[in-house]
């Protein structure tokens, strides 16, 4: 249950109804650069990003990509008192945005989770990772977020 929860966090982290998360931290992002985070509904963008249990979660990441990306992987966790919880998502990422990528071309990662109403409220830190065809990162942030009532 934590790992899910976890996981729903991290995802939730990506797309503030309109408003950019502007307090993440970029964990290594090499093959790609973070150009915008919103994660849809996101009160406080700016701070621990709330989003409320029992709705959908959009997260849309913007990045140019830095190298020739034919395929891409999708990670996800959630951490809670320094443990990750992986979040169970679909791994192919191209199904979430466009494949294949030139070096210089943007990119959208955009994809929509169900936050269930039994999780418990949480304060968490949620983790976003797409790795390409190599294994190298592609793009990596976490952002700090709170499963709400």
């Amino acid at each position: 249950m934590f790992l899910h929860l976890a996981a729903i966090l991290i995802l939730t982290v990506g797309s503030c109804s309109g408003n950019s998360v502007t307090d993440f931290e970029d964990c290594g992002s090499s093959v790609g650069e973070i150009n915008n985070i919103d994660i849809t509904p996101c009160d406080h963008p700016s701070s621990r990003c709330r989003i409320p249990r029992g709705t959908n979660a959009t997260l849309a990441v913007n990045f140019t990509a830095n190298g020739l990306i034919t395929s891409a992987k999708t990670f996800i966790w959630g951490i809670v008192d320094d443990n990750m919880y992986p979040f169970p998502v679909p791994l192919d990422a191209c199904e979430h945005m466009k494949c294949p990528l030139q070096s210089g071309s943007q990119a959208v990662y955009n994809n929509v989770f169900f936050l269930s109403a039994v999780l418990p409220p949480i304060n968490a830190t949620a983790k976003f990772e797409l790795v390409d065809q190599l294994d190298r990162r592609i793009i990596c942030f976490t952002v700090p977020v709170l499963l709400a009532w």
